[in-house]
């Protein structure tokens, strides 16, 4: 499950990460299936340590972590 693997992965290999934060939808009463099957959130201290983490994930440091996220994440709904 997302949060069994990808959350402590994350937490322990994306550089200059301050705080995640996993946010899973709830099935409501009459209301299907959600969507999404989650959202996260990630915190840092300032811009430069944000854009040093997306220079990471976008390198070989972040291959692991990417080929984790294909397990779940759909290709078509993504915001980067």
């Amino acid at each position: 499950m997302l949060e069994e693997k990808h959350g402590p992965l994350v937490a322990r290999i994306v550089p200059g990460l301050k705080r995640y934060v996993q946010h899973h939808p709830v099935k409501l009463p009459g209301g299907g299936e959600p969507p999404i099957n989650g959202i996260a959130k990630l915190t840092y201290d300032n811009l430069k340590d944000r854009r040093m983490s997306a220079d990471w994930l976008r390198g070989e440091g972040g291959k692991e972590l990417l080929d984790d996220a294909k397990n779940f994440v759909s290709q078509e709904i993504r915001v980067r």
